[in-house]
């Protein structure tokens, strides 16, 4: 969901499996024509890494809004919040450190600083929705509640409600679906401000110090992601990545790895939610960070060498791109036939051995939509400098105009995914 943690990703987050375990490998259809008979290159174990350099996908800024470049965290918390004190100590050392501009500095985000709390006099709302808490903000920014500092360009207002409270966010409810989110609301005189909001959900301080990162890493690049986007969405040959990472921000786009949540001895031991980095990516690395010491990073590429036509669905998680079509990496299988598609296995560094390899189809695994591909593979291990054999079958016309499918590749702890897309037509 895009600008908001979602719950599922969030608490996988913390330890658990993060990406969904892909389906069994679905048969395919006796008669069913193959349409590539190519030979069989299976590459070798390489020492030079990476041994491929695959396209990789980055977060733009497809309207150009503006960034939080002199970000201004105002914390809002309603009485007896008994994460007060961890949660303003824990901005206190995050806003000088350098921690924050390795996680946002890329994007033109410069610095931090955090105002003193300011403690909400109204009693907490057993429910409320974003329409209301829209126009509550925009209330106490009226000039008329002095507690309130006031906005400027770079403010962004961080409300934490009580466990009693009830939020709806496009038709979701906190603690259920999702684990927070951030957006912009208008005042009185046509000014926009950025503020986020964090439910209290169950579990220790870590699981709020994760969301809370997550979604000021998102404010400070994509402030008004409603009304102006900036860092709001990927490249368009790597659109579907917004399918399978629950949106393209910078937080969206590593919340699903396992390592996700990283704590940094600076910080106090608080998790902090890795950010994506579009250098770290270039250069083939793991393109979340703070890079983890000691964790060599390693993916599997299916070889996608079209471009094929998507109409990409009118939800929130596509920003600017919603309900547009586009042309995206991908490969065509017509209804019925199947081809085999090489897979390149590459590291930054040596992982000790091989790492093992799945395919998913997307939208019936994570969407319970019908099932559209079947897979069958060659091999599902390997190593640096190998090319694996995906031979993919069109089982039937997708919900959408293409088909989804990732390619999650294990060695634990780490679990990593690429996302490709399968055109009938």
């Amino acid at each position: 969901m895009n600008r908001a943690v979602l719950l599922i990703g969030l608490i996988a987050c913390g330890g658990s499996t993060a990406t969904p375990a892909g389906p069994k490998d679905a048969a395919a259809p006796d008669a069913s024509p193959t349409i590539d008979a190519s030979p069989i290159d299976n590459g070798a174990p390489s020492t030079v890494y990476p041994a491929f350099t695959p396209d990789v996908p980055q977060v733009v800024s497809a309207n150009g809004g503006p960034v939080l470049a002199h970000t201004r965290v105002v914390p809002a918390f309603y009485p007896n919040d008994d994460y007060q004190l961890n949660t303003t100590d824990f901005l206190a050392k995050l806003a000088p450190s350098p921690r924050w501009k390795e996680l946002v500095g890329e994007y033109g985000v410069l610095d931090a600083t955090v105002t003193a709390p300011v403690a909400i006099a109204d009693p907490p709302p057993m429910a409320i929705d974003d329409a209301a808490i829209k126009k509550w903000l925009a209330s106490n920014l009226d000039g008329t509640h002095p507690e309130w500092p006031a906005p400027d360009a770079n403010t962004v207002y961080v409300i934490f409600y009580p466990a009693s409270t009830e939020v709806t966010f496009q038709n979701s409810k906190s603690c259920q679906t999702f684990g927070g989110y951030h957006n912009e609301t208008v005042l009185g005189d046509g000014s926009k401000v950025a503020y986020a909001i964090i439910p209290r959900c169950m579990g220790s301080f870590n699981l709020r110090s994760a969301v809370l990162t997550h979604e000021l890493e998102e404010a400070a690049t994509d402030p008004l992601p409603s009304l102006n986007p900036a860092y709001g969405q990927l490249d368009d040959k790597h659109l579907a990545w917004m399918l399978t990472n629950s949106g393209g921000e910078v937080g969206d786009m590593c919340q699903t790895d396992p390592l996700a949540n990283y704590q940094i001895p600076d910080l106090g031991f608080a998790n902090v939610q890795r950010s994506w980095s579009n250098k770290s990516a270039l250069s083939h690395h793991d393109p979340c960070v703070p890079l983890v010491p000691n964790y060599v990073y390693f993916n599997s590429t299916p070889v996608l060498p079209e471009s094929v036509t998507v109409n990409i669905p009118k939800l929130p998680q596509f920003g600017p791109a919603a309900g547009k079509s586009l042309k995206v990496e991908g490969v065509t299988i017509p209804i019925g036939q199947k081809k085999t598609i090489e897979v390149d296995l590459w590291s930054d560094g040596d992982t000790k051995g091989p790492w093992s390899v799945e395919a998913v189809d997307v939208l019936a695994e994570r969407y319970m939509l019908p099932p559209t591909l079947g897979f069958e593979w060659d091999r599902t291990k390997g190593v640096n400098g190998e090319k694996l054999h995906l031979t993919v079958t069109a089982l039937g016309a997708s919900a959408l105009s293409v088909s989804v499918f990732q390619i999650i590749s294990t060695k634990t702890p780490q679990k990593m995914s690429w996302t490709g897309v399968i055109a009938n037509q």
